[in-house]
């Protein structure tokens, strides 16, 4: 599914310019920049009341200076043009009339080819937004509109399913379902975390792309990932953990689409992909890969939710606690620096070689531990994956506030980590500090 994503700066300010109660329509171009199937709007390019041809309650015509300004601003920042206005009374269409259509093809007529990317137009009415795609000569490609700050917020008229597939999942999300279904959320990592977390997402009917560069080359990963069976463990030629998930994920029929990218998360391949996406949901056990997500809520807005999971000992060895960690970066709230999720010494000794670790330890500056597998188990890894996916439909439904928490699977009491307000000084998230200030 094709979507044009708003984040919500961006929104407010365009808008402001597009007064729907007002009467007659009014209209802005604005730059966007595509990343795969998905659009993310950039610039508004403010008009002034004399860059109108038409402007009448029922028609509206850019003139050809606004549309050269607008078309500049688009080269420049080697963009496509998108052009939004309004239906502003009850008894206009929702979809473009027979005169934006051809508005729209002698528009698209003069950017096309001269752009990034195709022009794109999109219509608010009382029944929310419709967008699409236009090349003339072709069908013009539907786009579904999402609004993304806090929350997803869809935009759209968005078919509702009747599938008896779908039936209880309805009744249980309502119109969220219906946003749900039309996500391409991302999964980093497909071992116990990344497996279960793809498989929820499957069965509920979203579109995954699922990226690891690891190997089924431990018995141990047997017990936790989803899908593998024991004839897939091969000692001597271990096979890619996504290939393994993903089969098993494609064999169930559940999902418009799995994708699976062989491929660490740090590669030009993985990054693409994950551009791309509505959602990423970060399984890896590594800081280094989390680095790699710090500015998607930013610069692509983009939410993360990060997931960590810990398996606590007393003195003695015996087991004291089933630890699992959520955590959520959306484009408004301060990011996973700021919130002491990354250990950049971690990083740094996670890039060492092994003969680099073996001399540090040797030396006393590395723990011995460093390095090692990590004692785990399925039930956890299971229950943090489970509370992940319900932060991705808490995203959905502006009922609930994202936050960052730990939970204790053998003793069950939430733990909510305290908000931390933005660094002003921090390169990630410190425009938020300063809109803030």
């Amino acid at each position: 599914m094709n979507r044009l994503v708003i984040a919500e700066g961006t929104f407010q300010k365009a808008v402001a310019h597009l007064d729907i109660s007002s009467g007659v329509e009014n209209g802005l171009f604005a730059t966007y920049l595509q990343y795969g199937d998905k659009k993310i709007l950039q610039t508004v390019i403010e008009p002034t009341e004399t860059d109108w041809l038409i402007r009448e309650e029922s028609h509206l015509q850019p003139s050809t200076s606004y549309l050269a300004r607008a078309l500049d601003t688009a080269i420049a920042e080697s963009a496509g043009l998108l052009f939004v206005h309004t239906h502003p009374l009850p008894g206009h269409p929702a979809e473009s009339s027979y005169a934006d259509k051809l508005t729209f093809q002698k528009i698209a007529e003069v950017v096309n080819g001269q752009t990034q990317f195709p022009f794109a137009a999109a219509i608010i009415s009382q029944s929310g937004w419709f967008a699409e795609e236009i090349q003339p000569g072709q069908a013009d490609t539907p786009l579904v509109c999402q609004r993304v700050g806090t929350y997803i917020i869809n935009l759209s008229t968005l078919e509702e399913s009747t599938r008896p597939l779908d039936d209880r999942q309805l009744r249980a999300l309502g119109p969220a379902n219906s946003l749900l279904q039309v996500l391409k959320v991302g999964v980093v990592g497909s071992g116990g975390l990344g497996s279960s977390v793809a498989e929820q997402l499957t069965r509920m009917g979203v579109t995954i792309v699922l990226i690891d560069d690891d190997v089924l080359d431990e018995p141990s990963n047997l017990r936790r990932i989803y899908g593998a069976k024991l004839s897939d463990y091969i000692k001597d030629q271990p096979e890619p953990k996504v290939d393994v998930v993903g089969r098993y994920l494609t064999e169930l029929e559940l999902s418009p689409q799995v994708e699976t990218i062989n491929a660490n998360v740090q590669t030009n391949e993985a990054h693409a992909a994950l551009k791309s996406c509505d959602v990423v949901i970060c399984c890896t056990d590594t800081d280094t890969s989390r680095v790699q997500l710090i500015n998607f809520p930013y610069e692509f807005h983009i939410p993360v939710i990060d997931i960590g999971v810990r398996v606590a000992a007393r003195t003695d060895h015996t087991l004291a606690g089933l630890i699992a960690a959520v955590r959520t970066f959306t484009p408004l709230s301060s990011c996973a620096v700021c919130n002491h999720t990354i250990n950049f010494d971690k990083v740094r000794l996670e890039n060492k070689s092994k003969d680099e670790l073996d001399e540090l330890k040797k030396q006393g500056y590395v723990p011995d531990e460093f390095g090692r597998l990590e004692p785990s188990l399925v039930a956890l890894t299971t229950l943090a994956a489970a509370l992940a996916t319900n932060r991705l439909i808490a995203l959905l439904t502006e009922s609930f506030t994202p936050s960052n928490f730990k939970l204790d699977g053998l003793e069950p009491y939430l733990t909510t980590d305290r908000t931390v307000a933005p660094s002003g000084n921090c390169r990630y998230c410190g425009h938020l500090a300063k809109r803030v200030g």
